[in-house]
């Protein structure tokens, strides 16, 4: 286990990179979000100017170093979100990694009830919060009931 102080000095730290960055940067992001040291920025720049700021980003500090991803396909993932960039709009769905098996919970397992119909809750709420348009709420939700089936919850439980 990690040092439960480890978000909080993550964070500082890169507060500091922030105001650092705010000062000196002509070639600042259009976007930027950050959870914790993960972060998500949109550039309305060349790639070289990109790549300038992510070589001075590093320069920032020594026993940092930033790692970037470009989108593919206009398309590129962001903690378990996929953002796609469609013509002027941006779109969000969920985003699983490759080795995502979709095992959860299973229902003939020795755990309360109410911990399986949290899962499931949680798992509804969070398609809700990340997909950007009905049709991928409703492929989600799909996806969703097959899951469950899949991991023996009761056709009964997964239809409320």
């Amino acid at each position: 286990m990690g040092n439960p102080l480890a978000p909080i000095i993550a964070d500082l730290w890169m507060q500091k990179i922030e105001e650092k960055l705010n000062r000196f940067s002509t070639n600042k992001p259009m976007i930027w979000l950050r959870y914790v040291d993960d972060i998500f920025c949109i550039f309305t720049i060349p790639k070289e100017k990109i790549d300038e700021f992510h070589i001075r980003i590093n320069k920032l500090n020594r026993n940092l170093h930033f790692t970037a991803e470009f989108e593919v396909k206009n398309s590129i993932p962001f903690l378990d979100v996929r953002v796609t960039h469609v013509e002027d709009k941006l779109i969000t769905s969920m985003y699983r990694k490759p080795i995502h098996t979709g095992l959860y919970l299973l229902w003939d397992s020795n755990q309360s009830r109410r911990y399986k119909l949290g899962l499931m809750k949680t798992l509804v709420i969070r398609i809700y919060r990340i997909c950007s348009t009905k049709e991928i709420i409703n492929n989600e939700l799909d996806l969703l009931r097959k899951t469950l089936t899949n991991n023996g919850y009761p056709p009964h439980i997964i239809k409320r």
